[in-house]
């Protein structure tokens, strides 16, 4: 991974800065927290990373610091390597922030008793380090270029660290002027030292000239001192060690000091005779060609100093003061095209292995034959770790495919258009060569294949977003061929609205060469007319396959279980015939084997909804042994074939569930959660929301094997299996409280669930059922619920719903007492749905006489919600017209509600609404009669709904602290109200009027003292608490052309500047 990712950086250079936020964090991690052995070959990329992004790693020093510190001993000679590069890459920033931080360290390096520094070095050096192509050159002997040092073989270990601290102490001169009263003492201690190499005293000679150069006010140093050192240094060398070099680096200095002292220099004669004596005479020359400049009064210049250098000792000061460069290579690398062409030949493969390996082959020599070095670097890792060669394929593709000649561009399309028209390549293959063409389309050019071929495949393989693509790119030279396609795909996306808006401008702009099919009225899950257009249909053509295969769906879907298993049994009976007969009204060539297995799933659908079991496993039995295998169709990915094999492993699932066959029910929920793996993997791709029915099927599947353990434990512990099953009931309800709204998958969940579980076991879930079928408009299906699930009696003809239903008939429900209530009243909400409402009504005051009468045994709760769904079914009959209302009566009823339940936000606020409503309708009467005990009872409701409520900001409780309001300024000066508004005003929390400040501050001027008084009260208790909320209002309040509307404001202002002066003052 570093190889490649170093790779890429020395490709691209700077064009990777953007991207260091993300690679150095996990680098820096690996470096601090990975192998040890690792961590020597760590140090040396990061520092070829720094010499190519220099400063824009600055954001990283102080982590690279503090990892240089903690693993400094370990591997001193690579981290000496990186300080170099990090100085010279933000020299100011290095000199004042980590210099100073990483200097002791260096000091330390320069003791001459620092040889216990070489057995942590040797312990952290790998034996035999990584080979790389991307490692620091190693350093060179005294005399090669600072940036390419080199350490002699005959060196010993600590004399090679101590030349490379040196050496990073050249780098980094300008930060070591600040420390040279720290330094240059200990280059001075390990310079006269007599164990010291001779080639460590050439370095650091050469340093103590270099300082001086950059320090202009060192005189102390420049004098005597550094005169006595040199002296002392070449009196103790032995003869074989003055070589031409030291001599050379010598000469360097002393005209260094020379500069420094400039006419001082003739003050040390003596000195400077003692240092000639054991110098060459060439050197000698040069030294008294100074002092005869000197004495003739011309000064020493710079230039003249390091004319005395040879080439490579110049290098050594001129290469440590340039800047870092980054070069970058932006050269095409070849591509094999012949390697391509035979990496992506399609023709021989027949199986989903041969597919799999063709893809990852493919993707690996894109990576290998790309012409970008960035994208070719990635190979070696791709082939470990394959994810990468499939999250790369799209831009290795498009590198390669623009430097393709035109043949092996064609070769490649029908390579790809072999795959496409495979039979056996699997799903996700497909998927990511329709993100290829994708991508193509929109970065770069189309691929040259038919968009009508690439819209079939989108669908094939669930790619719906994409499928939409191609078939509205289709619609507009060829409207009439996609029509029902755009009009599923649209509902597959969410979007039914563009799904009727295709079938109304079919309708209006092709009526005349289009006809409607009934197809895509169920395509828009308009079941209903769809299920009318079929009947016509089979009128027409009674032995039309497809015509009865689309009826028995729309009677699936309208729940329409004893229908639905009527007809499937008429038309599997004919299908049954005519494969023997060809002299049969429904021909073979009329029908092909997946709509014959549609049938007989449907048929087994309807048989388990009615506990048909028999007949159930003759429809799943006949579904297996026609076609092909489930076995076989786990490589094909085509949606039909894909469904219909996970539908006939969830039956027969669910049949050997059913028949306490647990093996071989395990055997087929593997199967089949095996045959939804490619098409999950697909749908998931393109969004959660259109992988959600495969993931309701495989929630089937776990739940069928909660009942198989479940009916384990019934056998072999059954005085657990109690507990067990109440533990798995509430494990169910919440899990279906987190499901989506929708009748299909509860209807899905609830069919599993009835294995085990009667509707009288689960009647809450039920009952919910019942609600959401009820708010989806599925009338019929609600109906259903009442008279098959819960055995509620209805008249047969399912067109009357005004069913004979009277308190007498509860007890046939079948039901708990406290349960049969509860399925009366949800019932009667059926009746007032689907029109029945004058019945419903009655019925529903003949429930609520019944449960008054009864005594209190926990039926509270249903007593109030009868009778607020009677007081709100009494307004709605009679068109909220008072006058046609028993006011009293429904009044009566919701205060019963409120007493009943105190604590029902509901119950409150619809007696305090319907008190309101009575105000409201008795001042537009010509003469008003007294309402001020409706006044009362209005405020009082809706101060207690108002605490009830569960957010102040929920809409309903702002409409309750609006009437409020309405109630105070219009009636709020009466003894009996104000004594109301006064203890609903302690009633709420003082937050709960920050929503209306605007309305209280509009009526501060009121002429009522009562309701002013009142008024003036809360807003100051409003101010106490809030004042930031009150203060602007106020003061824009002072600012008013009415003075009383001043007077006011400045009188509350004035209560607010008690507590709040200098925000007042502000303001």
């Amino acid at each position: 991974v570093i190889q490649a990712i170093m790779f890429i950086f020395k490709s691209l250079a700077l064009q990777c800065v953007p991207f260091l936020p993300s690679i150095m964090p996990p680098f820096l991690h690996v470096l601090d927290k990975g192998e040890p052995r690792l961590r020597h070959s760590l140090f040396v990329q990061l520092t070829v990373l720094t010499s190519i992004v220099q400063s824009h790693l600055s954001p990283f020093f102080q982590e690279i610091v503090a990892l240089i510190l903690r693993h400094w001993r370990a591997h001193l000679s690579p981290i000496l390597r990186l300080i170099e590069k990090l100085a010279r890459a933000a020299p100011s920033d290095f000199k004042v922030s980590y210099f100073p931080q990483i200097l002791p360290r260096l000091l330390e390096v320069l003791n001459p008793q620092a040889s216990h520094l070489l057995a942590g070095s040797a312990e952290g050096t790998p034996s035999n380090p990584p080979a790389t192509s991307n490692e620091t050159p190693p350093l060179s002997a005294p005399g090669g270029p600072v940036n390419d040092l080199e350490i002699s073989e005959n060196i010993g270990g600590l004399a090679s660290l101590q030349i490379q601290v040196v050496h990073v102490l050249i780098v980094c001169g300008p930060a070591v002027e600040d420390s040279v009263y720290v330094v240059v003492p200990a280059l001075i201690r390990l310079l006269e030292h007599g164990e010291t190499a001779l080639d460590v005293k050439v370095w650091i000679i050469g340093l103590l000239a270099h300082l001086i150069l950059l320090g202009p006010t060192f005189e102390h140093y420049a004098g005597p001192r550094l005169f006595l050192s040199l002296q002392r240094v070449l009196r103790n060398s032995s003869s074989s060690d003055k070589n031409r070099k030291f001599g050379d680096i010598v000469v360097y200095c002393m005209g260094a000091i020379t500069y420094q002292l400039q006419e001082g220099w003739l003050s040390y004669k003596y000195l400077l005779d003692s240092i000639t004596q054991y110098l060459a005479s060439e050197h000698v020359a040069t030294i008294d060609q100074w002092t005869e400049m000197i004495s003739r009064s011309e000064r020493m210049t710079k230039e003249v100093v390091e004319s005395v250098l040879s080439a490579e000792h110049k290098s050594w000061f001129t290469d440590a003061t340039e800047a870092l460069s980054a070069s970058t290579s932006n050269t095409k690398l070849h591509v094999n095209q012949q390697n391509l062409r035979r990496a992506w030949e399609a023709s021989q493969r027949s199986t989903k292995e041969d597919w799999l390996e063709w893809m990852r082959r493919f993707s690996i020599e894109l990576l290998r034959e790309s012409p970008s070095a960035a994208l070719r670097s990635c190979c070696s890792l791709a082939q470990a770790y394959n994810p990468l060669a499939r999250a790369l394929f799209n831009s290795a593709f498009v590198s390669c495919w623009n430097e393709l000649y035109e043949p092996n561009q064609d070769n490649l399309v029908r390579a790809l258009e072999t795959a496409f028209q495979s039979d056996t390549i699997p799903a996700e293959i497909l998927q990511t060569l329709l993100n290829l063409a994708e991508f193509m389309e929109h970065d770069v050019e189309a691929l040259p294949i038919d968009i009508r071929e690439l819209g079939e495949l989108a669908q094939k393989c669930h790619a719906y977003a994409k499928a939409l693509h191609y078939k509205e790119l289709e619609f507009h030279t060829s409207p009439s061929t996609c029509i029902e396609a755009l009009i599923s795909i649209n509902n597959q996306v969410g979007q039914p609205e563009a799904a009727v808006g295709i079938l109304k401008y079919a309708q209006w702009h092709h009526r005349n060469v289009i006809q409607v099919k009934e197809s895509w009225y169920e395509k828009l899950q308009d079941w209903s007319n769809a299920l009318e257009l079929y009947d016509k249909k089979l009128i027409e053509t009674p032995n039309d396959l497809e015509a009865c295969t689309g009826k028995m769906r729309c009677l699936e879907a309208l729940g329409e279980w004893e229908q639905l298993a009527d007809m499937a049994k008429q038309v599997w009976t004919q299908v049954d015939l005519v494969r023997d007969d060809n002299t049969r009204p429904m021909k073979k060539s009329l029908f092909d084997e997946s709509l014959v297995k549609t049938v007989g799933l449907l048929g087994a659908r309807a048989c388990w909804w009615l506990s048909e079991w028999q007949t159930m496993e003759q429809y799943v039995s006949g579904v297996s042994s026609s076609g092909p295998s489930m076995g076989a169709l786990t490589g094909t990915p085509s949606s039909t074939d894909s469904e219909l094999g996970g539908l006939c492993g969830l039956y027969k699932s669910v049949l050997a569930v059913h028949h306490n066959q647990f093996e071989e029910a395990q055997q087929w929920i593997n199967a089949t959660r095996k045959e939804l793996d490619t098409t999950l993997g697909a749908l998931v791709g393109e969004s959660y929301l259109r992988a959600y029915n495969t993931m309701v099927t495989l929630q089937q599947l776990g739940e069928l094997e909660e009942i198989v353990e479940y009916k384990k434990i019934c056998v072999l512990k059954p005085e657990e299996s109690v507990a067990f099953k109440r533990h798995m009931v509430n494990t169910w309800t919440q899990r279906l409280s987190g499901c989506k709204r929708v009748v299909e998958v509860w209807q899905h969940l609830l069919a599993v669930r009835s294995l085990v579980l009667s509707p009288h076991e689960d009647i809450d879930t039920w009952l919910q059922f019942a609600s959401l079928c009820r708010q989806s408009g599925n009338l019929t299906l609600s109906l259903k619920v009442f008279t098959h699930a819960l055995a509620v009696h209805s008249n047969p003809n399912i067109e009357d719903y005004r069913t004979s239903f009277s308190p007498m008939s509860f007890s046939s429900f079948g039901y708990s007492e406290k349960d049969h209530y509860r399925v009366a009243f949800a019932y009667l909400k059926h009746l007032w749905t689907v029109g029945a409402k004058p019945k419903a009504l009655q019925d529903l005051g003949s429930l609520v006489e019944t449960l008054t009468r009864r005594p209190n045994t926990g039926n509270s709760q249903e007593l109030v919600k009868c009778q607020l769904k009677w007081a709100e079914w009494q307004m709605a009959i009679h068109e909220q017209q008072l006058d046609k209302v028993s006011v009293p009566s429904v009044l009566t009823a919701l205060k019963n509600c409120t007493e009943l339940d105190p604590n029902s936000y509901k119950a409150w606020h619809a007696w305090a609404l319907m008190n309101f409503q009575v105000i409201e309708h008795e001042s537009t009467k010509p003469v008003p009669a007294n309402t001020d005990n409706y006044i009362v009872s209005a405020i009082e409701g809706f101060f207690r709904s108002i605490a009830l409520g569960r957010s102040r900001w929920a809409a309903n409780v702002q409409q309750d602290i609006l009437r409020v309001l309405t109630l105070w300024f219009t009636h709020g000066h009466k003894t009996d109200v104000h004594s109301a508004l006064n203890a609903g005003f302690q009633s709420v929390s003082i937050e709960t009027w920050l929503i209306v400040i605007p309305q209280l501050i509009a009526r501060i001027h009121s002429p009522h003292p009562r309701i002013q008084t009142q008024l003036h009260r809360l807003l100051c208790a409003i101010g106490s608490q809030h004042p930031h909320a009150l203060i602007y209002p106020l003061s824009v309040a002072l600012k008013s052309p009415l003075e009383v509307r001043q007077r006011a404001a400045e009188s509350i202002m004035n209560s607010m500047r008690r507590n709040y002066v200098e925000l007042v003052e502000e303001a």
